[in-house]
């Protein structure tokens, strides 16, 4: 969404010609936006690597959204605190957020058979996708994509 009024930014104040064309409007706009990449998580590192990234991101804001083939989109979690990820066993991951300092939810995702962290160029986790053996994707993507260094401020339960 911000691309767009971005291109209509820069379209409206340079109309006047000093650009050529749409398209070096249309490189210039999304010359600014952040590129991600995408790390896999080894099976046997589950475990260690989610404890890892709860103690990074215990208490950021997070959304979690459910993507099927059978049931679409559906969005479960809205801007909530992390509590934690944790691999319960071998195949299953366990989400947690709280509503309140009493009300906890949780999501689990069953049958996973991979795990991946979406990044940005600085290095900042953007995202958690965890794929389920019926091509389900479960993805956990904090509210702002952020270096933990950057980010002060959170309220520690």
């Amino acid at each position: 969404m911000w691309t767009a009024n971005i291109l209509l930014t820069n379209w409206a104040a340079r109309w006047a010609g000093s650009v050529s064309s749409l398209r070096e409007i249309w490189q210039e706009a999304l010359s600014d936006v952040t590129s991600m990449r995408t790390v896999e998580i080894p099976r046997e590192e589950w475990a260690q690597r989610l404890k890892e990234f709860t103690a990074i991101h215990e208490g950021w804001l997070v959304s979690l959204d459910v993507l099927g083939p059978k049931i679409g989109a559906q969005p479960a979690i809205d801007n909530l605190p992390l509590l934690g990820v944790s691999a319960d066993r071998i195949d299953t991951i366990a989400v947690s957020v709280a509503r309140s300092a009493t009300e906890h939810l949780g999501h689990i995702v069953h049958a996973v058979t991979r795990i991946h962290v979406e990044r940005t160029d600085d290095g900042a986790d953007a995202a958690l996708q965890i794929e389920s053996a019926d091509g389900t994707r479960t993805i956990l993507r904090f509210r702002v994509a952020a270096l933990p260094e950057t980010v002060d401020g959170i309220v520690r339960r």
